[in-house]
């Protein structure tokens, strides 16, 4: 699955369970280096891959895998911030 095509199916998933369309997934590229965001957060980033490597399948876990992952532990982390 392409950056652009997780992008859209987050953004498609928040909008089907919050009706939101402020707080939002977007996806950057300069050519060589990918970039998917929460809002102005970087989630994911293609030069520091840090997903999972699966011996199994000799392959690194999915992106949308990945992804959502990052995005609990973000949600997760700014949600003690409260004043």
């Amino acid at each position: 699955m392409e950056c652009i095509d997780i992008v859209n199916e987050l953004n498609q998933r928040m909008w089907d369970l919050y009706q939101d369309s402020l707080n939002q997934f977007s996806y950057e590229t300069n050519g060589y280096v990918d970039i998917i965001k929460f809002n102005e957060s970087v989630i994911y980033n293609s030069e520091c891959n840090d997903r999972k490597y699966i011996e199994k399948i000799d392959d690194y876990e999915p992106l949308l895998d990945y992804v959502i992952r990052e995005y609990n532990i973000y949600i997760e982390t700014i949600s003690k911030y409260k004043l």
